[in-house]
């Protein structure tokens, strides 16, 4: 999915970048109702003032409550959880793997975007006619190919252990570069931006409302661990850390 919206630099397709799809959010929470809806990811093209909003399924069964929540699911929903109003329609879609089409398919109304072995293809409409006739025909995966982009390494939502073990090794490639910051808090914005480039290289094809939240998390954790004498605020410390 991140691969569809990085620059063309391999053979990964990009056909989400060419209608100008961006990442807007992960894991985003929307009311609706008064019932919470939890799209994995929302993608979003300013050109076209639409968004997809996706739910990645990697088994076979659809949640009936949340099925329904997206049907019900407005733009105004959309705009208080924090996409920009910039975006006025969307469409809710399932991303599933091949062998479920049938069985996610008799049970929703929604588009569905189907990765298979060789080909990436959608059964319904996405709202966007260009992209739908796109996956209508079927896009095709080269053998071996991958996306050039990192996996998405982590989500605001993740455990804060987590997330500091991520920035930990990022503060530290970051001083490699800067070994003058030695014993100097990073928890400043241009210095957030610059670990966030380390931490989470995908975040350039994200959304800048969604690199906003990125680097205050980034920020968020340097201010946790410093709290508890972080290791980069003595300048004589060396550490070789692991982002896992």
């Amino acid at each position: 999915m991140f691969g569809m919206v990085a620059e063309a630099d391999g053979d990964w397709p990009t056909t989400m970048q060419k209608y100008g799809y961006v990442v807007c959010t992960v894991e985003l929470s929307v009311n609706v109702s008064g019932r919470n809806a939890s799209p994995d990811i929302v993608l979003a093209s300013d050109r076209h003032g639409h968004a997809l909003v996706i739910e990645c399924k990697s088994g076979a069964n659809v949640d009936r409550g949340q099925d329904r929540r997206y049907s019900q699911m407005s733009i105004e929903d959309l705009w208080g959880a924090g996409v920009p109003r910039s975006i006025s329609t969307h469409t809710p879609v399932y991303a599933i793997n091949e062998e479920h089409v049938a069985r996610i398919g008799g049970h929703t109304r929604h588009a569905l975007m189907v990765f298979g072995k060789r080909t990436i293809f959608g059964v319904g409409d996405f709202g966007n006619p260009g992209f739908t006739s796109e996956l209508h025909a079927g896009i095709e995966l080269k053998a071996g190919a991958m996306p050039d982009t990192d996996v998405y390494p982590f989500s605001i939502r993740d455990a804060p252990g987590d997330i500091d073990r991520r920035v930990a090794w990022a503060v530290e490639k970051y001083l490699n570069d800067r070994p003058g910051e030695a014993g100097k808090s990073p928890a400043t914005r241009p210095s957030a931006n610059a670990i966030l480039r380390h931490a989470h290289p995908p975040h350039r094809f994200l959304s800048r409302a969604h690199r906003s939240e990125l680097r205050r998390a980034v920020i968020r954790s340097i201010m946790r661990q410093e709290g508890l004498g972080a290791w980069w605020l003595d300048p004589t410390a060396r550490w070789q850390c692991s982002p896992t």
